[in-house]
């Protein structure tokens, strides 16, 4: 009897081990399923990181350029309205003389007219 009392803890020790093998088979399926999908996920996640990175710099790349579009065109516009406010100086300047002279002229003849005037009071 102690012999078959040995013989059925043998038994159930042996079925007990399988059991407890085919549940690590099973746990160790389904942890290599996790990894596997984590790996798959990582992967996801930095082709993600990638496409999102390169659209971050393509816009921080449209935004600079249109910043320096933007500049030189200022630039441009400063540069005109430099030159016609130069043109508009040059012009009063040129009728500033010519009104000098002008006036000089008229002066001129202010004072001949005057002279001869006088001389006509005189004589």
């Amino acid at each position: 009897m102690y012999t078959f009392d040995l013989f059925l803890q043998v038994e159930t020790s042996k079925n007990k081990n399988e059991e407890h093998e085919r549940r690590v088979k099973v746990l160790e399926g389904k942890l290599k399923f996790k990894a596997e999908e984590a790996d798959r996920l990582t992967k996801q996640l930095k082709e993600v990181q990638l496409v999102e990175m390169e659209a971050l710099r393509k816009q921080s790349e449209e935004a600079r350029l249109s910043h320096r579009r933007e500049m030189e065109a200022a630039e441009r516009r400063a540069e005109e309205a430099e030159a016609r406010v130069a043109a508009a100086r040059v012009e009063q300047e040129d009728r500033v003389h010519a009104l000098e002279a002008r006036l000089q002229e008229l002066s001129e003849t202010v004072g001949t007219y005057d002279r001869l005037r006088q001389h006509d009071l005189v004589s």
